[in-house]
């Protein structure tokens, strides 16, 4: 199955520094994405505590916060002087305050309907049954279900799209071109979506 080819596991990861593991998720592996998820996921839940966004659930501020993770997974460089902690804090705490002000902007300028969902983030990401399953609380099992039912390269192209990279930046990663980029996610949400509709996790 697709997981085989995965690389590393939990055991695996506790012996590296989260640098390394980072490096691992930029090129798109699944498993150091989940990995660091999980392993921040205490961080990013105390500080989406701390900020309150008008109309917005507690699940949803806490998915902001996971947004902020994921970019600095996709933003932080060796070559950085401060530790990927370090850098992990800061943007999660910008993206709160961002998603805030956004909101709040928003609320000003009369640009939300009573029916109109939520929406912080401008990322096409937000919106994408993809993102946001593994972004919420079901990460470690929306992530096995895509390992386990979709290829190598499909798993690659979730991991950098869930990281934000376009689909430029993921065909320059996996040396191929956007069509097929784009037809990896499309063939996911397939495979996935019923399973998720049915429970299967």
């Amino acid at each position: 199955m697709g997981a085989g080819l995965v690389l590393g596991c939990s055991s695996t990861f506790s012996k590296m520094t989260d640098e390394q593991i980072v490096s691992l998720a930029q090129t798109g592996d699944m498993s150091a994405i989940e990995y660091l998820i999980n392993k921040y996921r205490r961080m990013v839940r105390g500080k989406s505590g701390k900020y309150f966004i008008f109309g917005a659930e507690r699940a949803d501020t806490i998915q902001e916060g996971t947004i902020g993770l994921l970019e600095a997974i996709r933003g932080f460089r060796a070559d950085t002087p401060s530790s990927f902690r370090t850098f992990a804090d800061l943007c999660v705490e910008c993206q709160l305050k961002s998603a805030v002000k956004k909101k709040g902007d928003r609320l000003n300028a009369s640009a939300i309907t009573t029916d109109e969902r939520d929406e912080f983030a401008s990322d096409r990401r937000i919106n994408d049954p993809i993102y946001l399953t593994i972004a919420q609380e079901s990460t470690d099992e929306i992530a096995r279900l895509i390992r386990n039912n979709c290829s190598s390269f499909e798993c690659r192209v979730v991991g950098l799209f869930i990281t934000g990279q376009s689909y430029g930046e993921i065909a320059n990663v996996l040396g191929c071109n956007e069509k097929s980029v784009d037809n990896a996610l499309s063939r996911v949400r397939r495979k996935i979506a019923p399973l998720i509709d049915l429970g299967h996790y």
